[in-house]
């Protein structure tokens, strides 16, 4: 449920993957703004979220990357790797991929 009218605000409790703990987000602020393509939160969130998690340049291990787990409120989605991992051009036109998640400098968590 929307915690708050001015945001898409939502009760992020925790994020995590496969190979680590959650990584509590009680402290954030946590947005969903369906205008954004990548997951953007505090720094030592978003390294906490990843860990363990190595995205290949050239995409190869993809399809083996493990599910992120995303619980708001009680209940407990799953983000496949097919959503997190982004496949992009370079300049050149080569394909590569990169994490769609991002840590920033930032008091809040973007669920882009």
């Amino acid at each position: 449920p929307v915690s708050n009218k001015t945001y898409w605000v939502v009760n992020l409790k925790s994020m995590s993957n496969a190979n680590g703990s959650p990584a509590s987000a009680y402290w954030y602020t946590s947005i969903v703004d369906s205008g954004t393509s990548l997951i953007v939160g505090p720094t030592a969130f978003i390294s906490k979220v990843t860990e363990g998690i190595n995205v290949k340049a050239d995409c190869s291990n993809r399809a083996s990357l493990p599910n992120l787990t995303v619980k708001i409120d009680s209940t407990i989605y799953e983000i496949p790797p097919s959503k997190y991992v982004i496949e992009a051009q370079d300049n050149t036109g080569k394909t590569e991929c990169i994490m769609g998640l991002q840590g920033a400098n930032v008091p809040i968590v973007i669920l882009g």
